[in-house]
């Protein structure tokens, strides 16, 4: 079980919450459309293109921490 808070979160759940998130976020760049991309943001020199390039790298990161987690929990249940 992956922790998260006192209840934990098991793998399978960290997975699909990850997706689900995931593919809001793709819907949400869809409707904004091409033309967003060199709209500023809130943070002080950043486009939206820099927040989604930033963002998807976030995401192979949790993508590889989900992999391990996967990985670890099958060796521990052989």
């Amino acid at each position: 079980r992956m922790s998260a808070g006192s209840a934990g979160l098991r793998v399978g759940e960290a997975k699909a919450l990850a997706l689900a998130s995931w593919d809001g976020f793709a819907a949400a760049l869809r409707v904004a459309g091409q033309a967003a991309a060199v709209r500023p943001t809130r943070l002080a020199g950043w486009t939206v293109e820099d927040l989604v390039r930033h963002t998807a790298w976030g995401m192979s990161m949790e993508a590889e921490a989900l992999r391990l987690a996967v990985v670890a929990e099958g060796a521990r249940h052989g």
